[in-house]
């Protein structure tokens, strides 16, 4: 998942925040990278290239709604990380009241290092949703005349189109893969 972490206040928290989203194996890119993780991370600057946004601050700046609208207007998530106490600007609460916008937008409230404990149960929830198996990102293949001739074949058996044959293959590897399945059960885990 590629996410972009946008801070409004840089703090203690930020840092750590943004260490554990790297830990859990997430791609992260934050407005406030050093300019050689701005240059690796250059081909997911663009918010039609993230996945996600999370906004971490004690007040939402006027460059975080930007990033707000924008990337509920493209369907995706964001997560607003707000410490306890702050007050939600009222067109903040309308998007988030909206039936269809609503669905992408989660402002969630944390206490001390409070925030470690909500980050790990929004993407445990994240990771059991449907939307992670949606079929939304295009990888190129290249393969043997051999391997291209059994899936030939195997769509000729089965009726199965190829794509969805290695779907279903990967599939399955991933379900028998104890050691992956172990690293997702714990991989937001404090």
């Amino acid at each position: 998942m590629k996410i972009y972490f946008y801070i409004v206040d840089v703090d203690n928290n930020s840092r750590e925040i943004n260490s554990y989203l790297k830990k859990a194996g997430l791609f992260v890119i934050s407005n406030l990278a050093s300019s050689v993780e701005q240059k690796n991370a250059s081909q997911f600057q663009s918010l039609d290239k993230i996945d996600m946004l999370l906004v971490y601050g004690n007040k939402l700046d006027q460059q975080s709604g930007y990033f707000l609208a924008a990337t509920l207007s493209q369907n995706k998530k964001v997560l607003c990380l707000l410490p306890q106490g702050v007050k939600v600007d009222d067109s903040l609460k309308n998007l988030q009241d909206d039936s269809i916008l609503g669905k992408n937008l989660s402002i969630l409230f944390f206490q001390g290092q409070g925030w470690q404990t909500i980050l790990a149960d929004y993407f445990k929830d994240l990771d059991k949703r449907d939307t992670k198996e949606m079929f939304n990102i295009k990888y190129t293949l290249r393969i043997s005349n051999k391997i291209s001739d059994y899936l030939n074949w195997q769509y000729k058996q089965t009726g199965i189109k190829k794509a969805d044959w290695l779907r279903d293959k990967i599939q399955e590897f991933i379900k028998e893969d104890q050691t992956y399945q172990d690293y997702i059960k714990n991989r937001f885990s404090k």
